[in-house]
């Protein structure tokens, strides 16, 4: 059974998969990130929308769904 584990770290006890960094005790918040490899620099941006999204393409409907009052 595959682990899909890319990153991490366990406390003490090897997990099954045996994969990941050992430490001996729990770590605070900080180091537990740095020692998993989450430790990322984030940049927030806007979403980046494909070009053709703001092209407004017709759209058939068949005469049986629409609904006359």
């Amino acid at each position: 059974m595959a682990a899909n584990v890319e990153s991490m770290f366990y406390v003490r006890e090897t997990p099954w998969h045996g994969l990941g960094v050992r430490v001996n005790e729990a770590p605070a918040s900080k180091e537990a990130l740095t020692a998993a490899g989450l430790d990322w620099n984030v940049i927030q941006e806007p979403p980046k929308i494909p070009y053709q999204l703001y092209i407004c393409q017709p759209m058939l409907i068949p005469k049986s769904s629409i609904i006359s009052f």
